[in-house]
């Protein structure tokens, strides 16, 4: 018995001596993303959120889900019937390109656009790249059943880089439907609302959706709901601009090339038919 107890004595102590040194000349094994939340709903914009990462839709062909969030003007997704509140960049990025036909090709100019996407650092997984798109910042014309008025930046440059808070546009009231009959073409949403997506590739359709709530700190896929639809954005739990990974800025655009601060309303329907 002394033997064995021994014997397994050594062991242990071989274990202990060799095993450290052996891990050391390893290479090292990817370390699991970090949970910390890296920036708020409201820097997109303000105002109600609709938690429905995964939410059950049938915008695509080829997915049941939404691959994203919509942001809200109104608690209850009211039409405004004018531009909502402000559209900024959630994170330092390039913007890739503008949305300016139905398919959601990537287009170089923002003249019609009702949307875009930037390539973004990952600040979860440093060295990582992700995509954010901001769709819905333009009006639907009824009276022709496609794009309206556009409320992108006509500023904003593609293949440029962007800080933080840079001003996109506003929302609007249009969508894009993929329901058969194929092609796709744009509808008119029931409220004033941007979908904003954390996505994989620069496409925004499912299979490309990143769950957002790591990056938020809150539960936003929508079975279970931690939150309510319509809560306000400004409810979501606040953390510091430090959780997001440090990089150079870039030059913000001149105040004389942004958007006017408050949108002209809308012309009534009768002007539009």
């Amino acid at each position: 018995m002394r033997r064995l107890i021994g014997v397994l004595f050594i062991l242990v102590w071989i274990a202990a001596t060799i095993g450290p040194a052996y891990a050391a000349g390893r290479p090292a094994t990817a370390q699991a993303a970090p949970s910390t939340p890296a920036f708020r709903l409201a820097a997109i914009t303000c105002c109600f959120l609709g938690p429905d990462f995964h939410a059950p839709v049938t915008r695509y062909n080829d997915c049941v889900s939404n691959p994203g969030l919509d942001l809200w003007a109104t608690r209850q997704g009211n039409d405004l019937l004018m531009p909502g509140p402000a559209v900024r960049l959630v994170l330092p990025g390039t913007i890739l390109g503008f949305l300016n036909s139905p398919d959601q090709t990537l287009q170089p100019s923002p003249a019609g656009a009702f949307g875009l996407i930037a390539r973004n650092d990952d600040p979860l997984n440093p060295g990582h790249t992700i995509y954010t798109a901001y769709i819905g910042m333009a009006q639907f014309d009824p009276s022709t059943q496609a794009l309206g008025q556009s409320y992108v930046n006509q500023a904003l440059l593609a293949n440029t880089a962007y800080p933080a808070g840079t001003l996109l546009g506003y929302p609007g009231d249009i969508a894009v439907s993929t329901l058969t009959p194929f092609p796709p073409k744009f509808v008119q949403t029931s409220a004033t609302q941007v979908h904003f997506a954390l996505l994989s590739t620069p496409l925004d359709q499912c299979g490309n959706g990143i769950d957002p709530s790591p990056y938020v700190g809150a539960n936003l896929t929508y079975m279970p709901l931690a939150l309510p639809e319509g809560t306000p954005l400004r409810l979501i739990p606040h953390y510091s601009a430090s959780h997001v990974s440090a990089r150079t800025a870039s030059p913000r655009l001149p105040a004389s090339h942004t958007l006017p601060a408050t949108p002209a309303p809308r012309p009534p329907a009768s002007q539009t038919s």
